[in-house]
């Protein structure tokens, strides 16, 4: 699969044949937004794709070629967090992360209900985007929020979020997790280690 701002979406095989081709426009026949953030495969007949520019979710069924769209609606408090969607993260557990314009949505796997973070997010303005998703050793939730330096910690149990040390990171817009440690990089020449379990912060300046 492959997009094209202005040209939507294609599909080639293997062997590189042009095999079906989205243009930008209205559901179900063409894709609503051609500024795709992600592209996930769910099953052997469904992809989730992320609009980056007001799509919300879009979901493809790749035998009938057509499309749904899942959307933020502000009557409905279990809706997406925006249309705007900027990162996807599936954790162990099946649940799915998606970060957006307007905060963190997760759509649990047991309920297939959508809950929203935004107004706990210390410090979270209407022009922060959440760039990067991802869950620690603690089963909390770290998410960067891009050009701010801040990366949020969420307890998807509480419902509470706080932040990380901003002096002690870089301008995160990448987050790993590498056993009991999230590791954060951006464009600082250092990367920090975050020890979920000690709280303890490690910076490394090998990108000198």
């Amino acid at each position: 699969y492959f997009s094209n701002y202005y040209n939507g979406l294609f599909r080639y095989s293997t062997d590189g044949r042009l095999l079906y081709r989205w243009e930008r426009g209205l559901v179900p026949d063409k894709i609503p937004d051609a500024n795709i953030s992600f592209l996930f495969p769910r099953n052997d007949s469904t992809i989730w794709i992320g609009g980056a520019e007001n799509g919300g979710l879009m979901i493809l069924n790749t035998v009938s070629n057509r499309f749904t769209q899942l959307t933020h609606n502000n009557n409905f408090s279990t809706s997406l967090a925006a249309n705007s969607l900027i990162y996807y993260y599936l954790d162990n557990a099946r649940n799915e992360w998606i970060s957006t314009t307007a905060g963190v949505s997760k759509l649990a796997a047991a309920t297939r209900i959508i809950n929203t973070w935004r107004e706990v997010l210390p410090g979270i303005t209407a022009a922060d985007e959440l760039v990067s998703v991802q869950k620690g050793a603690d089963q909390h939730i770290y998410v960067a929020a891009f050009g701010t330096g801040r990366v949020y910690r969420i307890d998807p149990l509480s419902g509470k979020a706080g932040t990380l040390l901003a002096d002690r990171l870089p301008d995160t817009w990448c987050v790993s997790g590498f056993g009991n440690e999230m590791v954060f990089t951006g464009s600082s020449s250092f990367i920090t280690r975050y020890n979920t379990l000690t709280g303890s912060y490690t910076q490394s300046g090998f990108l000198k």
